[in-house]
């Protein structure tokens, strides 16, 4: 059981990126692009931690494990939403704006 979680999570992590990553295409929202990085970054952690699980830690798995969950992340997620709040506050802006004019 502590081996099938993580794999199932970084399974279920793979598939969103993969999902967010065609939206990006189909969309071309930066936004997207970055979470998709996140949950890819997220997905390599959750693989690190089921390899683990089954093999044992090594210093190479948890250098992995840290910087794909730890670091990368939570960085990669961030980046995302501030890149979502700053495309909806210009369009805040500009509809504010709009509405001033007489």
């Amino acid at each position: 059981m502590t081996t099938l979680l993580p794999a199932l999570t970084a399974i279920a992590a793979l598939l969103f990126a993969a999902l967010l990553f065609d939206q990006h295409r189909t969309r071309r929202g930066s936004y997207q692009l970055a979470w998709g990085i996140g949950a890819l970054a997220f997905a390599a952690a959750a693989g690190a931690e089921a390899v683990a699980a089954a093999l044992g830690w090594s210093e190479p798995i948890y250098r992995l494990w840290y910087l794909c969950g730890a670091v990368w992340t939570a960085g990669w997620l961030g980046a995302g939403t501030i890149l979502l709040d700053r495309k909806s506050t210009r369009l805040n802006s500009s509809h504010v704006s709009e509405s001033r004019m007489p």
